[in-house]
């Protein structure tokens, strides 16, 4: 004798069960999502010190550049046999 067990659940039993499942679903999703917007906010936060860094960088060199600059030409103006190199020391320092 077979008895299908199936026809005597609760149709209450059914859906609890798959609100549960529901439930986890949504749970998974929202995790997956808090995971993304933390990378994001991790890639964001390094972009930030990598634009800083350069800038850094950027500003470091044109003074160096300047003070550079500045010796060379001081040096050509006091040395007459390097009068020549007038106005090509810019290119060699860049």
């Amino acid at each position: 004798l077979l008895i299908n067990v199936s026809a005597f659940n609760s149709p209450h039993q059914s859906s609890s069960i798959s609100a549960g499942s529901l439930f986890a679903k949504q749970q998974k999703k929202q995790s997956a999502a808090a995971g993304r917007n933390l990378v994001i906010k991790q890639q964001l936060s390094d972009m930030i010190a990598d634009m800083a860094a350069v800038g850094a960088g950027a500003v470091a060199g044109a003074i160096s550049r300047y003070q550079l600059g500045n010796i060379a030409t001081r040096i050509i103006a006091e040395d007459k046999r390097l009068s020549g190199l007038t106005g090509w020391h810019t290119a060699a320092i860049n």
